[in-house]
């Protein structure tokens, strides 16, 4: 008797268990559906988006795209040349924009402020920012003087075709705003 007991009483006990596990789990897959989910690391972390001039500058190191766009040993030199130098470049703006920062972090978090210093690490951070823009501007004219309008034509059209989807959302070969014409 102690067995058909115990033997009911589970019955009892996982029916509604297993109704409310499905309907919490329905519950959570149709709230998942609604909450916008970032595409990035970049977008989660809300740091800046990966610059597209320096991977434009990359499309050497994509052998189907140099073979599409027919580049010449000469222009994939070229090209490798530029994204070593602006990726370069790049990472030591980054490393002097990290330090600006964490030199704000500490300046404010002191007792007290000093407003001139902070100011001065203000004027400092925007001066990288700007010299990193600056950076994303040459990397882009370095590609129009290195390819010719037929291949910039190419490479435009290929990155319509990936629908500017790169390695992580991004545009590896960059879009068409970033590829000027001559």
């Amino acid at each position: 008797m102690n067995a058909k007991l115990r033997a009911g009483t589970a019955t009892g006990v996982m029916a509604p268990l297993i109704v409310v596990v499905v309907i919490t789990v329905t519950a959570v897959m149709a709230l998942a559906k609604e909450i916008p989910v970032p595409q990035d690391a970049w977008q989660e972390k809300r740091i800046d988006r990966p610059r597209q001039s320096a991977q434009t500058l990359g499309i050497w190191r994509n052998p189907q795209l140099v073979e599409k766009l027919a580049l010449t040993d000469e222009q994939v030199g070229q090209l490798r040349e530029a994204d070593f130098s602006a990726r370069e470049e790049h990472l030591e703006a980054r490393a002097a924009f990290n330090r600006l920062r964490l030199q704000m972090d500490k300046a404010f978090s002191q007792n007290s402020i000093d407003q001139a210093a902070v100011r001065q690490l203000a004027r400092q951070m925007a001066d990288v920012k700007g010299r990193l823009l600056v950076q994303g501007v040459e990397s882009r004219l370095a590609v129009s003087r290195i390819l010719n309008t037929d291949q910039l034509s190419m490479l435009r059209q290929h990155a319509m075709q990936q629908g500017d989807q790169g390695p992580k959302g991004g545009n590896k070969c960059g879009s068409r705003r970033h590829l000027s014409s001559r």
